[in-house]
């Protein structure tokens, strides 16, 4: 159940006792009433909602029973606000400006969200909005952070910006993270930031969409829009808040080479989310001319070797090790400038021998051993350990 806190508006709209304040056990809705979430961080390295922006969203707001909640997603989520509709006056001009005083206390309370403890934790706090839907409305969830979580099951910090999101959200779906969010419209405004945060570059923000595509396909939602209307900051000037850890926005730095060998995670490499495909090729080419030079005085022909974690289907994971092994092969001969023909490729799948065991008793996925086994070896010689 939601934690109830009436908020103080200029109007008073929203502390009407007409109006009433639901919980999660609200009566099953008429088809034609919205349910409408707010999920909002002030945070510091975020940016303030656009309040245009928020009040078109709250044009669904309008007939008697609609309703609609706002919560604030910081390290321990909460609801700041949750009402429904009242009777509304039957007069046209009355109606519209009951309305219009409404919806400004609402944008208010929107842009009046601020952190209270240190971190940021969306899927938390999606998951407690997703509470706030009834049954039988139309829903509506409006996600107003950067999308970079601090804390909690998807936690981007420790390079997991650039894990594989299939992993990333298996895990949050393991601990209960992923709330029924089928046939809901989700509108969220990914990857604004603001300082202390770093801006994303165009492959961290590719690693992050990937990672909520992910995240809404399981939750079933069905009308998904991360594209920000502006990448222009709004920061939040409040020395009061809490500071939030900038997530890293570069990709993990690879392992050392060792029996010429170089493990370099997926994560380093910077695949595009369940593919092959490169965010930055040119980046990748940077990355293993490093380790054909450490590589140099190895005997033997190069070696490229790829595996992949449990999650998912084992076939599926055989076929994009291989994929991803060939990728990786075709920018190494490039970069020593010899023939892709005389790069070794193997795709091991999950037969890699060098993997850790990355499911626990009961068969969930353990995170970090996931991670481990998304690698790409590049060597020399024959396979080893």
């Amino acid at each position: 159940m939601f934690r109830h806190h009436r908020l103080a508006t200029a109007s008073g709209l929203l502390l009407l006792g007409a109006a009433g304040l639901t919980g999660c056990a609200a009566a099953t809705a008429a088809p034609s009433v919205d349910d409408l979430v707010f999920v909002v961080s002030g945070a510091v390295g975020t940016s303030a909602p656009d309040p245009a922006a928020i009040d078109e969203l709250l044009s669904i707001i309008d007939v008697e029973g609609d309703h609609v909640a706002v919560i604030r997603a910081d390290g321990t989520p909460d609801a700041v606000l949750d009402v429904t509709l009242p009777a509304l006056p039957g007069n046209g001009s009355d109606r519209e400006a009951w309305l219009r005083s409404f919806r400004d206390d609402v944008v208010a309370a929107v842009l009046d969200v601020r952190a209270l403890d240190p971190e940021i934790d969306v899927t938390e706090a999606i998951a407690l909005g997703a509470e706030a839907f009834r049954p039988g409305a139309a829903h509506t969830l409006v996600v107003e952070t950067s999308g970079l979580q601090t804390t909690g099951a998807l936690s981007m910090l420790d390079g997991r910006l650039y894990a594989e999101p299939a992993d990333l959200i298996s895990h949050v779906e393991q601990t209960g993270g992923i709330p029924d969010l089928a046939g809901a419209r989700v509108r969220m405004s990914l990857g604004v930031v603001a300082d202390p945060q770093p801006a994303l570059t165009a492959e961290a923000r590719t690693a992050l969409t990937g990672i909520w595509h992910e995240y809404f396909a399981r939750a079933g939602a069905v009308d998904v829009d991360l594209a920000p209307a502006s990448l222009t900051p709004r920061p939040l000037d409040d020395e009061t808040l809490p500071v939030v850890t900038p997530v890293p926005i570069g990709r993990p730095d690879p392992g050392p080479v060792s029996d010429c060998r170089q493990e370099l995670g997926t994560a380093s490499i910077g695949f595009d989310a369940g593919s092959a495909d490169l965010g930055d090729p040119d980046g990748v080419r940077t990355l293993l001319a490093g380790t054909a030079a450490a590589l140099a005085s190895c005997p033997g022909g190069f070696l490229v070797e790829a595996s992949a974690s449990s999650e998912g289907d084992e076939g599926a994971n055989e076929a994009l090790s291989v994929a991803r092994a060939e990728a990786v092969a075709t920018e190494l001969a490039k970069t020593v400038g010899i023939s892709v023909t005389q790069i070794r490729v193997i795709g091991w799948g999950e037969a890699w021998p060098c993997r850790v065991d990355d499911l626990d008793a009961e068969g969930g996925l353990i995170l970090d051993a996931a991670i481990a086994n998304r690698v790409v070896v590049v060597g020399k010689g024959d396979p080893g350990c």
